[in-house]
Formats: structure tokens, C-alpha cells, sequence
């Protein structure tokens, strides 16, 4: 295979012998490679002698692999197997398949390599099997050197903190004095990961998830309080449930996988915190209402409960919306207004709310004002 010039000096001076420049070379795939050398002069000039080529595999690092955790990448991986010896092959030019258009080397009448076939010089070529040591490792996430001095050659693990969102290809090479190997190469996919800590208080509570963790069985969730002997019961919407079976002395789940559009009744026996780390929900949430009562979630920031649900007033779909304590929403029919206890909604609250027909509730943009108007009342001391 050719790859053209890897090497060109064309301000040769020197009479004495002299140790040639190191160069090297990727391979672009799997194959046989020649090597060969080009001299050129003018006319009439001395004789260059090629000798004692040292061919070396600069061998890569091996099972590059990347870890994520939250907005940290670990790579991992194996140094290269250093050979144990070198192979030396004296072969004559004659024979190393020379092309037709290969000037021959013309020698002296004193060179003893004179009586050599076609008067080419024998090359002695080393193939050295990786016995060169490496003494370092460079890393980049992608172009970018991470690594502004090489890691020691005993040093198999990077790190790579605070990573924006987005996914990355890792390289790593083993560095060999002032040369280096091809990388050993992996991805890594990194996505926003935070913490939502959730205040429950003894007895009842409505929750919901503003992050949505790797692992969604909501039993996995639940664990720490139960490790901590402070969960009696969970509720999805319907009739799914997470609770103790003491003929079987294990906990059964029955509820789906931790939705972010829904909300969950959760029973503690002491006032505690559920820590649940994950990636935040998507903004724009479209939490689909069946007819009757649906529990939903409220993963975005603090927002007026009028607000959020202007839409299903607008549309005539909301008949009540409850909160976990005396909180409210409905119409009183006598002062023909809307009339809202509940205030705002709390993030990482669940709510109670029922409507008189299948629909969605588009979660406003905080950020935005919404432009239709209802008439309502707040009374803090209100409770129909």
C-alpha cells in the first residue's frame, strides 16, 4: 500500500554518519505496507548510505472505557503489552522486490558491498515488537487535550469533571518520549443530573418527580425509606400500589415505572426526606387527564394554581382540583366565579384533580404570562 512521503530532508550536509530523524505513521486499515527510500542530488555528488532502520509498533492503550456519572466521565483503560524482544533480518535489496524505476545505488570500487547483486546496499532492518516503554498517556474529549502534561505511565484512570450536556468522543495515546501512538477511543453521552430532595410529613402525602432517575421502579425509589423502616404505603392514581405483604415478609409493587406526568399518595410514619437524583423533567409537560380523578404532578418551579389551570377552565374540563392538605379549586355556582385555596403549586407536590372528560394540561412557561383572564376569588379561609 503507498501513503506517499512520511519523511523528506532535503538539506543533507553532513560527511560523518548521523542518526536520521524518528517519523511515524498510521496505518489507514488492515494490510501490507512498503517502505522505501528515494535519494536525489545533483549531479556528480557523493554517495548517501542507508542503514540500520529501526521499524517500531507504537502500540495503543487497549479497553478504553467511559463512565458517566452525573456530569463526571471516568475512562478506564489497559496499557499496551510491551514485547519482550526484537527481531533483526538482513536482507539484500535485491531480493526486498525493488520496482524498475528504483535508481541503484552506485558504490565504490572499495566498498566491499560492491560484489553485491545490482550493487544495492544491504539494509538491516529492525522489526521491534513493542519493546519500547511507554512513558506517559495524553486524553482529549475530542480535539481538546485534557491533559496539558501526560499522565506517569502507571496511571490508568481520568476523570473528566463538570462536562456540559452533549456526547463526546474520548481519545487516549500512550506517549513514547516525544512520540505517540494511535488512540484508543470511546464515547460518552452526558446528560444534566440533579437532586430533588422531597419534605413528607407523618401520615399522608401527594408527591411528585421533577427528576426522572436511570432506574424508574418506583421500589428502587422508595428503598432508603424503607431500609429506614419509615414507609407504610404508596398509591399511584388507579389501583396501583407499593406496600409490605406479611404473609410473604417482602414488599409488592404494582405501580408502573415513575411517570413524570403523574403524581403518587405516599404514607410515612415520622416526618423525613426522599432524596431522588435523575434528570430534570422536560420543559413544556403534557400530562394527559382520563374523565373522573387523576393525580398529577408538578415538576417545574413555583406557579400560581390559577395559572395552570386556566387552560382546563377555559375549556369548561375542570370540575376540582385538591391538594394533600384542605387546599382547593372549584366554582361556586352562587357567586358564579372560580374560587382557588390552594394558591400556588409546590414543587414536588402532587394534586388532586378531576375533570369531566378525557384532555391534556399543557404546563404554562413560567416565563410567560398567559393572556386570556378567568374571574376568581382567593380565600384562604374558604373551604366548601
Amino acid at each position: 500500500m503507498t501513503l506517499g512521503s512520511l519523511f523528506n530532508n532535503d538539506n543533507i550536509s553532513s560527511e560523518t554518519f548521523a542518526d536520521a530523524t524518528t517519523t511515524t505513521f498510521t496505518p489507514t486499515t488492515t494490510g501490507t505496507y512498503y517502505f522505501g527510500f528515494h535519494g536525489y542530488s545533483d549531479a556528480n555528488m557523493c554517495n548517501l548510505y542507508v542503514d540500520n532502520i529501526s521499524i517500531e509498533e507504537l502500540k495503543s492503550p487497549t479497553d478504553l472505557t467511559a463512565n458517566v456519572s452525573g456530569s463526571s466521565v471516568t475512562l478506564n483503560w489497559v496499557a499496551p503489552v510491551r514485547g519482550s524482544n526484537s527481531e533483526k533480518e538482513n536482507m539484500p535489496s535485491s531480493i526486498r522486490n525493488i520496482q524498475k524505476n528504483e535508481v541503484p545505488v552506485i558504490l565504490s570500487e572499495r566498498d566491499s558491498r560492491k560484489s553485491q547483486p545490482n550493487h544495492k546496499i544491504d539494509l538491516s532492518v529492525i522489526l521491534n515488537n513493542g519493546t519500547r516503554a511507554v512513558t506517559g498517556y495524553k486524553v482529549y474529549r475530542g480535539e481538546t487535550l485534557l491533559t496539558e502534561t501526560a499522565l506517569a505511565n502507571d496511571v490508568l484512570t481520568y476523570t473528566d469533571t463538570n462536562v456540559p450536556d452533549g456526547t463526546y468522543t474520548y481519545k487516549v495515546v500512550a506517549v513514547y518520549g516525544t512520540d505517540e501512538s494511535a488512540p484508543a477511543t470511546a464515547q460518552a453521552t452526558v446528560t444534566s443530573v440533579t437532586t430533588q430532595t422531597i419534605a413528607l410529613t407523618t401520615g399522608w402525602n401527594i408527591i411528585s418527580f421533577n427528576v426522572i432517575p436511570a432506574n424508574t421502579d418506583i421500589l428502587q425509589v422508595f428503598t432508603p425509606l424503607i431500609d429506614a423502616n419509615k414507609l407504610v404505603l404508596v398509591l399511584d392514581e388507579g389501583t396501583g400500589r407499593l406496600d409490605y405483604d406479611a404473609d410473604f415478609e417482602e414488599w409488592v409493587n404494582s405501580i408502573n415505572p415513575i411517570s413524570a406526568t403523574e403524581g403518587y399518595r405516599v404514607k410515612v410514619t415520622e416526618n423525613c426526606q426522599l432524596q431522588v437524583q435523575g434528570t430534570p423533567v422536560p420543559s413544556n409537560l403534557s400530562i394527559p387527564l382520563t374523565n373522573g380523578w387523576n393525580i398529577i404532578s408538578n415538576p417545574y418551579s413555583t406557579q400560581a394554581a390559577l395559572t395552570i389551570f386556566n387552560s382546563l377552565i377555559l375549556s369548561n374540563n375542570l370540575v376540582l382540583a385538591l391538594d394533600e392538605g384542605i387546599g382547593r379549586m372549584d366554582y361556586d355556582a352562587d357567586f358564579e366565579e372560580w374560587v382557588d385555596t390552594i394558591n400556588n403549586f409546590v414543587p414536588g407536590k402532587g394534586y388532586r384533580v378531576k375533570v369531566n372528560g378525557n384532555c391534556n394540561l399543557v404546563y404554562p412557561n413560567p416565563a410567560k404570562s398567559n393572556s386570556n383572564s378567568i374571574i376568581f376569588k382567593q380565600n384562604k379561609d374558604f373551604n366548601k
